[in-house]
């Protein structure tokens, strides 16, 4: 959900007026619609105020738990502009990756994981990383960076919130062509060999990674491309020699 986190949830304007039907309809239809490439919506800020609202009034958390979260990034122009040999990039976009991939990542832990562990449910948190966090790609170390960043922080909530119950990991969702990907690098035989997934992908497969909790999985990295009841038969290998992390290999 974007910029939940960017929010105060015990210091929410309108708190105590309840929003109207007419306020909660329009902030349904706004979220669940999605919206062409080319009118990339912010999401109002008085749409999360409703949803954070009803949630403090009425108790959501403790009757209902969380059962998905996720947020919405705008990519910008300027994070393209970021892209470039380090002495030829946009210092500010480069560093609108790590406002997007990494400090994105942070708020919605910091905001999600005391409901998290309060609930009664899988208290499981899948983050979108990428292959490109164990690249090298000349210039995009900004996204490549960023994103390796995802990788620790999903090991610094597991070792920090583990003993609770707190299962987090990440994912690479597979290579797609979405638009971004067009407008940076323009089509080409190369790029449609490289990018040939689907996004049914991820979303089939978040459905069965989260069909149970899977806590050996907590702070590792996956690659949806894989064969994943393969790999769920590697589990013991897996655990046994720590495997799927960020490591320094000596």
């Amino acid at each position: 959900m974007a910029a939940v986190s960017a929010f105060n949830v015990l210091a929410i304007p309108g708190l105590h007026d309840a929003p109207t039907i007419d306020d909660l309809r329009e902030s349904s239809n706004m979220y669940n619609q999605l919206p062409h490439a080319e009118t990339q919506l912010q999401i109002p800020k008085q749409h999360l105020q409703h949803i954070l609202a009803m949630i403090q009034r009425h108790g959501v958390k403790q009757s209902f738990g969380i059962h998905l979260i996720h947020r919405h990034d705008q990519i910008g122009e300027d994070m393209l502009r970021g892209s470039g040999k380090i002495a030829d990039s946009d210092p500010e976009g480069w560093m609108r990756n790590f406002d997007v991939n990494s400090k994105g990542f942070y708020l919605v832990l910091r905001a999600f994981i005391p409901l998290l562990i309060e609930s009664d449910g899988k208290k499981t948190i899948i983050n979108v990383s990428s292959v490109g966090a164990h690249c090298c790609t000349p210039t995009l170390s900004g996204y490549q960076i960023s994103k390796l960043a995802t990788l620790r922080l999903a090991e610094f909530a597991t070792a920090e919130y583990g003993d609770r119950g707190l299962v987090v990991y990440c994912i690479h969702p597979g290579s797609i062509a979405t638009e971004m990907v067009l407008q940076q690098w323009p089509q080409s035989a190369e790029l449609s060999a490289a990018f040939a997934d689907k996004p049914e992908l991820a979303g089939d497969s978040i459905v069965y990674l989260t069909s149970e909790k899977r806590d050996w999985l907590a702070g590792r990295y996956i690659n949806l491309t894989w064969d994943l009841p393969e790999l769920m038969g590697k589990k013991e290998w897996i655990v046994a020699n720590d495997k799927l992390k960020v490591k320094l290999s000596v």
